[in-house]
């Protein structure tokens, strides 16, 4: 593409040309100054086309996180920003809001892990025993360039090379040789050392050494110090004070005066240092302060380490602002209650910490901040270490190699968080510590006495381990081929269920409505990201049947690039649309179409209660600001702690602050999983209703709603207690579905007719209408208010429409003739099968009444079809399917094609029309844009063929 830089274009071409879904990504764009040379001309933006050029350069030649954390095999986008946190990727720069990596950086990062030694490599080519050597060389700074790749040290070729020409050159002496030539003691030499005095030593191994060049410069500058002494005598013997110079008592000190000159202070500061001890060896004669010579080179040496330490450090409130405190303060209380600087030192009052220690400082902050991914192949790795290097006897050889064999299985199965991951290893190791400090033969050669008495009360197997216990004796078994006499169990100990504690319908109430208040939750907050992660937490369980492990882990971070929104203050001035709203919970809906469980890998199953859907909008995005402004990887990473990700689903006390502005009558304490049983049990009572006391239909819902892979884990989550009005008040709004349209709602109300069940519900009554309306003409002809906002040509007749309408009709009163010979386990079992997904049709969000089989097998999806049940989601494709239909329409000029265009079109406004009144306008606004719809169907509004 050739550019003439000196063309301007509008926001809305520049939008076009940069793939930017509207004109508000390109102000935001100029706002950060991305667009340099934007300018404002009759009240509109002109942006010179070389601007726009430099944005598509730049996002040309470089990558986003996710693709550089792709390319270097880290297992998270954060591992990539703390790379460009630590200036790895030095021209990483951020393109609306998101970082993006020059490929010229990235190739650098690699190609440095290639010229450069791990630590074991360095250890090898040194002669040394182990790595651990390397490793202190490393902590030492030794190696200037030290980086890490994939998560261990690499030390760059050339460094290596420096220290290496270094480690094996004769010009490095000992400080045994020091000694013997300077006639010193060893602590002297150390203390020269400490003071800067041989800025090129080193320590080798463990040992210091001195350089010549070093020892040369420091007996030079003995000499010196040595005549600079003497003519400071003679200057003596020139002055007034000739009678004291010659007084013995003297001879070997110098005067406060001869101080002041010979360091060029005032007497003042002179003086300072005698009233502070300084000099603990002076005394006064003749009126006058005096100090040993030697204590005065002694001081000399000290004030030089001073001067050195002072360059080498910085101050509090420089400490402050490198590590990100708000005030010096903070640093002060880190050296005198936590001892984190322990060198730090004060000098005329004023603290000094050396920059090393603030870099290690640095570094351990980040090293504690960043997350260890306890991965499947990291637990199998530890727990085979372990197991090699455990005392194991050799009489269990056999009995060690099975259990490695049955580890490795077992791992691979594990779901869950890394905390889960880690506590099931653990239990793991103690497992084998005590399973082979009991034995003194192989596992499968004891006797069943011997083995049963590992299950007793008093062996010291706790339950968990008398678990694995089992299990891996069923596997030993099997590998050996042997038949056991008697097959080992718990259940003879019982087991006793616990009872699953539930919310009221009261305090449940309570909850729900104060979740809703908006304008007392913003502010908190804005103000505190925990306040925010509790809200959208609390929400989500109340509205859905997610366990918080998932909630915490699988909630999406929110785009907010087509809501204008990127500072937390916007909050104090403005407030959410419908239509931002509306956009916000697609995410959610969108992202959780494919999520399973962690712990049972089953599909999750997202719904939102309507009512709830304002405040859960809110507190995500203000969620999701606190997120990027951490630059964290979870939107609600505050629930999590530890470099294992070890997850609170109970919140800490930081979340539990949340509920301080409850007016709390019932006494409520916040319990995640007691929120679980209490939605899971409401909504087992509202779909009893629903399905006329249908029990067993009843508990399959819930079970697929609460992603659970068997019906008796289900029945754990269902709790007895009295049905009545209230409970069916506080569940009904929880349990709207996705599906909508004429027959999915047919079907419901088809199926309480068979069991005459009497509805009390306003809003019950209001749906049998709704439906009865659905399958009338009278409903039908609905449809002619879409063809009413096309503008038509004047010679097409309304007896084309009511002819399509007609057709219409009739092949849903055939449909609806069939369902009525349908019986009520019939109608059961195909509710079942669309609560489980298991009725695909063409279309991925919907499902089909005669699944597997197909009344039109020659077209390509169901919009058209009287048989299909549609899902909330499929309004994406439905947009998309328009668009192209309205392409093809604007396209095509043979007759018969525009006509069976024209009839597809009409199905698709008729499921159109359908979501609408299911959803409202505004939430499918949201999927398919009303206006800008309409605009493109008057485009081709003359070629529509409905005769």
């Amino acid at each position: 593409m050739s550019f003439d830089k000196n063309k301007l274009l509008t926001t809305k071409e520049t939008a076009k040309l940069l793939s930017l879904g509207s004109t508000t990504a390109v102000l935001h764009l100029i706002k950060k100054k991305a667009l340099p040379n934007a300018y404002k001309q009759d009240s509109a933006w002109k942006i010179p086309l070389n601007d726009i050029k430099n944005i598509l350069d730049k996002r040309k030649n470089s990558i986003d996180t996710k693709e550089a954390m792709e390319i270097l095999r880290y297992n998270n986008t954060t591992s990539i920003i703390d790379l460009i946190n630590l200036s790895i990727f030095p021209n990483a720069f951020k393109l609306n809001g998101k970082w993006r990596i020059p490929l010229s950086d990235i190739e650098n990062y690699k190609s440095k892990s290639f010229q450069s030694l791990s630590t074991t490599e360095a250890a090898i080519e040194l002669g040394l025993s182990s790595n651990a050597a390397v490793s202190e060389l490393i902590r030492r700074n030794i190696f200037p360039n030290v980086f890490k790749f994939q998560g261990k040290w690499r030390i760059p070729r050339s460094d290596f090379d420096e220290y290496k020409k270094i480690y094996y050159d004769n010009d490095y002496l000992s400080i045994d040789k020091i000694m013997i030539i300077l006639k010193k003691s060893r602590s002297a030499i150390l203390s020269y050392i400490h003071a800067g005095v041989f800025p090129k030593s080193l320590k080798l191994n463990g040992s210091w050494r001195v350089h010549k060049d070093d020892l040369k410069n420091f007996e030079s500058h003995l000499v010196k110090k040595k005549n600079a002494l003497k003519m400071q005598r003679s200057k003596y013997n020139s002055n007034k004070r000739i009678k004291l110079n010659d007084d013995p008592l003297v001879k070997d000190y110098l005067s406060a005066k001869d101080i002041s000159d010979n360091l060029n202070i005032s007497r003042y500061e002179v003086h300072k240092l005698f009233k502070d001890n300084t000099f603990n060896q002076s005394m006064k004669y003749g009126n006058q302060w005096w100090v040993p010579i030697k204590e005065y080179e002694k001081y000399l040496i000290y004030r030089k380490k001073i001067e050195l330490d002072i360059e080498n450090s910085l101050t509090v409130k420089e400490a402050a602002k490198k590590l990100g405190y708000k005030n010096s303060a903070n640093i002060v209380e880190l050296i005198n209650s936590y001892n984190q600087f322990p060198h730090s030192f004060k000098h005329n009052n004023t603290w000094y910490i050396p920059k090393k220690e603030i870099e290690e400082f640095q570094m351990k902050k980040v090293s504690k901040n960043r997350k260890i991914d306890y991965t499947p192949s990291v637990a199998a790795k530890e727990l085979k270490e372990f197991v090699d290097n455990f005392d194991t006897k050799i009489e269990l050889t056999e009995t060690k190699k099975l259990f490695k064999q049955y580890c490795s299985q077992q791992i691979n199965k594990i779901k869950g968080s890394n905390r889960y991951v880690r506590d099931r290893i653990l239990l793991y190791k103690r497992f084998y510590k005590k399973i082979v400090s009991n034995m003194n033969n192989e596992i499968f050669l004891l006797s069943t006495e011997e083995i049963n008495s590992f299950f007793q009360d008093s062996s010291s197997f706790k339950k968990g381990e008398k678990k694995i216990l089992i299990l891996f004796l069923k596997y030993v078994y099997n590998q050996k081929a042997i038949d056991p006499e008697i097959e080992f169990s718990l259940l003879s100990n019982g087991f006793r269920e616990k009872t699953k504690e539930l919310y009221s319908p009261e305090v449940f109430f309570e909850i729900y409505q104060y979740v809703k208040n908006v304008n007392i939750h913003i502010p908190s907050s804005v103000n505190n990201r925990s306040y925010a992660n509790m809200w959208v937490y609390t929400i989500l369980l109340m509205t859905d049947f997610i366990r918080g492990q998932d909630l915490i882990l699988k909630t999406p971070n929110i785009n907010l690039q087509h809501l204008d929104i990127d500072d937390l203050k916007w909050f104090n001035d403005n407030h959410l649309t419908d239509f931002q709203i509306e956009s916000v919970i697609k995410q959610l809906y969108i992202h959780y179409r494919h999520q399973r469980s962690n712990k049972t890998d089953e599909l999750l199953t997202f719904i939102v209660s309507p009512d709830l859907k304002e405040p859960l909008a809110y507190g995500l995005v203000i969620s999701e600001l606190h997120r990027r402004s951490v630059e964290s990887g979870l939107i609600l990473n505050t629930f999590t702690e530890g470099k294992y990700n070890n997850i609170r689903t109970e919140g800490k006390i930081s979340h539990k602050r949340f509920f301080d502005k409850l007016d709390n009558k019932y006494d409520f304490l916040f319990s995640s999983r007691k929120m679980n049983n209490t939605v899971a049990t409401y909504l087992f009572y509202s779909i009893a209703e629903e399905d006329g006391e249908d029990s067993d239909l009843a508990l399959h819902l819930t079970q697929v709603s609460r992603s659970h892979n068997r019906g008796d884990s289900t029945r754990r989550y269902i709790q007895a207690t009295n049905k009545d009005g209230s409970i069916n008040r506080v569940a009904y709004n929880l349990f709207k579905r996705g599906h909508f349209g004429w027959l999915y709602n047919y079907l419901i109300i088809y199926l309480n007719h068979l069991d005459h069940v009497h509805h009390t519900l306003e809003d019950r009554t209001r749906l049998i209408e709704n439906v009865r309306d659905n399958v009338s003409p009278s409903h039908l002809e609905n449809l002619a208010e879409f063809t009413l906002n096309i503008t038509l040509p004047s010679n097409e007749s309304n007896q084309n429409i009511e002819s399509f309408l007609e057709e219409m009709y009739n092949k849903r009163k055939n449909l609806v003739s069939k369902l009525q010979g349908y019986t009520k386990s019939e109608i059961q079992e195909i509710l079942v099968k669309l609560s489980r997904g298991n009725l695909p049709s063409k279309n991925e969000n919907a499902q089909c009444l005669i699944s597997p089989s197909c009344i039109n097998p020659q077209l390509t999806n169901c919009f058209s079809c009287e048989y299909v049940i549609p899902n909330n989601l499929i309004l994406i494709q439905l947009n998309e399917e328009m668009l192209r239909l309205i392409k093809r329409l604007k396209e095509e000029e043979n007759h018969l094609l525009m006509k069976r265009e024209t009839k597809f079109l009409l199905h698709t406004l008729f499921v159109w029309k359908e979501a609408r009144l299911a959803f409202g306008n505004e939430v499918v606004n949201t999927y398919i844009p009303s206006q800008k719809m309409w605009d493109e169907i008057n485009k081709i509004s003359h070629k529509l063929k409905l005769e």
